[in-house]
């Protein structure tokens, strides 16, 4: 077709009429370039495709492009420690892009922001155990194209964890990280918010559904309302990572659950303990499916519930805005140049 339009211009003596040709022509190309193009906006603003794309930069060994998808004031906890900031995420990533291979499985969207990925990866520090391979479950929060928070957990299987500790057993802490987890809960189903607000450390981090609190003017403020109305009742403790992390598992008491007649629901809290200070809470729900149920009913996509979507792929296909717009395109086109053609022939 663009051929046709330059022949018919490079023909037609008169001014006006090679002008309206070249805007024909320009009109075109728009349509047909607008009609194949896909926005990398769009991409970048679907949560899933940016998991999956971190994932295969990173795994490609290419730290800067891996890097390049952290916001800068990104937040990463996986079992090496917690990294804030781009700085602290750049000393990890360096080397972790030089050894780890994740191979992803499955991709779930939560809530909008937030990706829940699953699979298999090999970690330099297994292998060289003999354990060439582990399961794994990460957690996105994933806002406007950037990771604002990447949490990485492995699943060892009971003989993985069984070579583990064979090679290395955890030694003992110097403060008893189970005690300080549970005088902090103490303090907080105590609703004295001055208390609880003591067991965290300068530069700490909590990530719960409400959203991600970094540093303690931020706890401070979801801190003071949480207090009020939250009352754990906690069951069970592990100790992991060498006695630097603890497993709380229990029920606990949410006024926003209970708004909705849900008195109780379970819960699993990860903490990690620097001292007798609290360096990262991470407390997520755990509904049953009848609990989940009333709360889509109630206000559907609310913080409460975890409402899940099925993952996508990248879009690639027209842009639904320039699919209307290349059809129109077509019949200007048709009819300008059927009355232009008309004009020069006369």
């Amino acid at each position: 077709m663009s051929h046709l339009l330059w022949k018919a211009l490079l023909t037609v003596t008169c001014r006006s009429c090679r002008w309206m040709y070249a805007s024909l022509f320009a009109l075109t190309l728009l349509t047909l370039t607008g009609h194949h193009a896909t926005p990398a906006a769009a991409q970048q603003a679907d949560p899933v495709a940016v998991a999956q794309a971190y994932i295969a930069a990173a795994n490609s060994g290419d730290f800067d492009a891996a890097l390049a998808f952290y916001a800068d004031d990104a937040v990463v906890r996986n079992p090496l420690g917690l990294f804030v900031g781009r700085d602290a995420i750049a000393g990890w990533l360096r080397q972790d892009v030089q050894t780890t291979r994740a191979t992803p499985a499955d991709f779930q969207q939560i809530n909008g922001e937030t990706v829940i990925n699953t699979g298999t990866v090999r970690l330099q520090r297994f292998a060289d155990l003999g354990i060439e391979q582990v399961a794994y479950r990460s957690e996105y929060l994933i806002r406007q194209g950037k990771i604002i928070f990447f949490a990485p957990t492995t699943q060892l299987t009971p003989e993985q964890q069984a070579t583990v500790q064979a090679v290395a057993p955890p030694a003992a802490p110097a403060v008893d990280p189970v005690d300080v987890v549970t005088r902090y809960i103490a303090a907080a189903n105590s609703g004295d918010s001055e208390a609880a607000f003591a067991f965290y450390a300068e530069g700490a981090v909590v990530k719960n559904p409400l959203g991600l609190f970094v540093g303690r003017d931020a706890i401070g403020g979801w801190l003071r309302q949480d207090v009020q109305g939250t009352r754990a009742t906690p069951q069970s403790f592990t100790v992991i990572n060498g006695g630097t992390t603890v497993i709380n598992t229990g029920t606990v008491a949410l006024a926003r659950f209970t708004a909705l007649g849900i008195d109780q629901v379970g819960y699993r809290s990860e903490y990690l303990i620097e001292g007798d200070k609290i360096r990262y809470f991470a407390p997520t729900v755990q509904l049953t499916p009848e609990q989940l149920a009333i709360v889509q009913a109630t206000s559907s996509g609310s913080s409460g519930g975890q409402t899940t979507t099925p993952a996508r792929l990248p879009n690639t296909g027209p842009s639904p805005v320039m699919e209307p717009l290349f059809l129109i395109g077509l019949v200007v086109l048709g009819l300008l140049s059927g009355a232009l053609l008309l004009r020069h022939w006369r």
